[in-house]
């Protein structure tokens, strides 16, 4: 952990820690900090898309282990 001393207004602070339900200021900054990582990376997931990075054939991998609509047994009470 590093200490370090900052100004940060403290009505946001409040704000983030009610919303995050967190204990202390600390904490608050911890998970402040932990979502902000949290979403960029997950931003940073569009540049795939659309590359076609795996190649394969989803049936085949699945086998027979997605039912169809007609293998599914009836709900009782139907």
């Amino acid at each position: 952990m590093k200490r370090t001393t900052f100004m940060v207004d403290e009505a946001l602070l409040d704000e983030a820690k009610t919303a995050l339900g967190a204990k202390n200021y600390s904490e608050t900054l911890d998970m402040s900090l932990r979502e902000t990582i949290r979403v960029k990376n997950v931003m940073g997931l569009t540049e795939y898309f659309g590359k076609d990075l795996w190649k394969g054939d989803l049936k085949e991998m699945r086998g027979e282990r997605v039912p169809t609509l007609l293998s599914r047994p009836a709900r009782a009470g139907k």
